[in-house]
């Protein structure tokens, strides 16, 4: 089990971790906690959302696609959705004036 945390505005170390998810939580996902840079792509596989994640500290090369279930921290992924609708609405403002 992949499970993300933060983005590198959120610090991703574990005393953050656990006085926002509580000591108990990490103790329950020992290693499986990651720091995540930032989400990059949204797919749907097998019916289920994707993210893909460019992981803190390291490149592109290292980028990995993760079911949105594994993400923990949501601001992650309302940032991401922000991010994708102001993008698709300037997308569709250039197009749009293209026509004109």
């Amino acid at each position: 089990m992949v499970v993300l945390l933060a983005s590198a505005e959120n610090p991703s170390d574990s005393v953050e971790f656990a006085r926002v998810y509580g000591d108990e939580k990490l103790r329950e996902l020992g290693e499986e906690v990651y720091a995540v840079e930032r989400l990059m792509a949204k797919r749907t596989r097998r019916g289920r959302p994707q993210f893909l994640v460019r992981w803190q500290g390291f490149g592109p090369e290292h980028d990995t696609w993760e079911d949105e279930r594994n993400i923990l921290d949501d601001d992650l992924v309302a940032a991401y959705e922000e991010e994708s609708a102001l993008q698709r609405a300037a997308l569709k403002g250039e197009i749009g004036r293209a026509h004109v």
